[in-house]
């Protein structure tokens, strides 16, 4: 939400400016209206409410039929053997009478996951450097002007550096953040 109470998308450290001169502003200033900067407590609530959101919804557990037609939703588990013919497979299987689709968790932790891993980014100005940097090179490559990086005042840098490792912290709990090398490349 910018300072003019309208909401709008806030799209990383560095935007194009929407002129026709396409010159990079601060993403925390609002580039359809000059002079509006984002309500930086409101982004950081805003941030926390959605990841809220996100853990609420994984943590809820709902699985989902994965048959179209059945389209049965439960938090119940229920583990069954499926036979396919002659083959058996351990599962998860939908309690319908009649359906034979298995039940899927509806949000997995790898969604979980990758949404939390997106807003890390989105709020991370190392990255936002590089991409400039890779931007400036094929620029280069076909005669066109380098664009410069805007200078973010130092609350700027602090509060996307306070986002940036709200995230970090929450991957750091995630399981998906971690790789065993010496587990990977065992020969036990």
């Amino acid at each position: 939400m910018c300072s003019d109470t309208l909401t709008r998308e806030f799209k990383g450290p560095y935007v194009l400016d929407g002129s026709s001169v396409g010159r990079l502003v601060s993403g925390l200033t609002c580039p359809d209206a000059p002079g509006v900067r984002f309500n930086t407590r409101a982004i950081r609530l805003q941030v926390q409410h959605m990841v809220r959101n996100c853990l609420s919804r994984y943590h809820d557990g709902w699985m989902r039929c994965s048959d179209d037609t059945c389209a049965h939703r439960t938090r119940n588990i229920m583990c069954d053997v499926y036979r396919d013919g002659d083959v058996a497979e351990f599962g998860l299987k939908c309690p319908q009478a009649g359906c034979t689709g298995k039940m899927q968790v509806e949000y997995t932790s790898e969604q979980l996951y990758l949404q939390v891993l997106y807003l890390k980014q989105l709020f991370d100005i190392k990255i936002a450097e590089r991409k400039l940097a890779t931007e400036n090179e094929q620029r280069a490559e076909q005669n066109l002007m380098a664009m410069a990086a805007p200078r973010l005042e130092d609350d700027d840098r602090v509060f996307l550096d306070v986002l940036y490792h709200d995230c970090a912290d929450l991957l750091q709990e995630s399981a998906y953040n971690i790789v065993d090398l010496g587990e990977l490349f065992s020969f036990s």
